[in-house]
């Protein structure tokens, strides 16, 4: 419960959406809505079945609610319902990409220097965009992990995990909305040494390095953004653990570690490629394998196979996807960080 309020709490201060995973949807959004109906009020909250929503439109009217005398105004907390059951043809995938577009501006170059109060566009009126807004689909634990499609997956910072099984009794948590704003301001004054960054980018280039990356390439390789991502991460939880503090801020490797498996989890996954699923032909695995001779060159297929057997991802509730994740631990044995 505690991980739920601090992982909804730093996506807050950064302005950025988080997936949350989960064995149990009802009791699961029962503990977030405790969390959320602490600090907001029940109207700024609105849970919406992407299951009965067939079209861009439907989805970001459902989002919006009306304001007497002035501009509509997007719902503070949107919770998605059955992200992980759609079928992304391009249509739906282009409605949801176009939404996020659309939110964070990307639509315009001066995005990044936009002030939160102008109006966005949404479906071609104008919206005013509340200073504290998240999108955090919640997904149903299945035999495997959610396989979303990557340009989506990358529109959330991470996925958190929140399982009934594990979890305590649900207690109304209250999210300190003046400590997320103290963090928000917090953030650009957390020291980052050079050496901290090149750590980052070296955890990026092993990853996508990793041999299992040359079987799924497009879902494994982190983007430029990710790495972006951990250490926005890094700083927030930084600011986050110091809200009230006045002595100088920087980051640590600790820090960076932790959030690199925080977002790697959620982005590195080698087994969405539906060739290297558990079904199917052998044959046709091996043939594909045997094509990519720069990372598989020479290798028996019986040790191949026990090789792929041992890297898949199996559950694990304590991590923060709910799955374990080889590739990451891997990299992050492999990278010494800066003393």
């Amino acid at each position: 419960m505690e991980n739920l309020r601090t992982a909804f709490s730093l996506a807050l201060a950064a302005n950025k959406h988080i997936a949350i995973h989960t064995d149990d949807y009802a009791e699961c959004v029962l503990a977030l809505k405790s969390i959320v109906l602490a600090s907001f009020s029940p109207d700024d909250v609105v849970e919406i079945d992407l299951q009965e929503c067939h079209t861009y439109e439907e989805i970001a009217n459902k989002m919006v609610r009306e304001k007497e005398g002035n501009l509509p105004e997007l719902h503070k907390v949107v919770i998605w319902k059955n992200l992980e059951t759609l079928e992304l043809s391009l249509r739906v995938k282009s409605g949801i990409l176009k939404i996020f577009d659309e939110i964070e501006r990307y639509d315009k170059l001066s995005s990044k220097n936009a002030s939160r109060s102008e109006p966005i566009s949404l479906r071609n009126a104008q919206v005013t965009l509340p200073d504290l807004f998240i999108i955090v689909p919640v997904m149903e634990a299945g035999a495997e992990f959610p396989k979303l499609h990557r340009q989506v997956k990358d529109r959330f910072w991470f996925c958190q995990s929140h399982y009934h099984t594990y979890s305590q009794e649900i207690l109304a948590t209250e999210i300190s909305l003046k400590d997320v704003l103290a963090a928000r301001k917090l953030i650009p004054t957390v020291y980052t040494n050079p050496e901290i960054q090149e750590y980052v980018c070296l955890l990026m280039v092993f990853t996508r390095s990793h041999r299992l990356c040359s079987l799924a390439p497009l879902t494994t390789r982190p983007t430029l953004r990710a790495a972006e991502n951990i250490l926005l991460l890094a700083k927030t939880l930084v600011a986050w653990a110091n809200v009230g503090n006045t002595q100088k801020l920087f980051l640590t490797p600790d820090f960076v570690k932790i959030l690199y498996r925080k977002i790697g989890y959620w982005l590195v996954d080698w087994e969405t490629n539906q060739v290297f699923e558990r079904k199917g032909s052998s044959h046709r695995k091996r043939t594909e394998i045997s094509l990519l001779t720069g990372d598989w060159y020479g290798s028996e297929w019986a040790c191949v196979e026990k090789y792929l057997e041992e890297f898949r991802a199996e559950p694990d509730p304590n991590s923060t996807t709910g799955y374990t994740n080889r590739i990451v631990e891997d990299v992050l044995k492999s990278v010494l960080p800066p003393l």
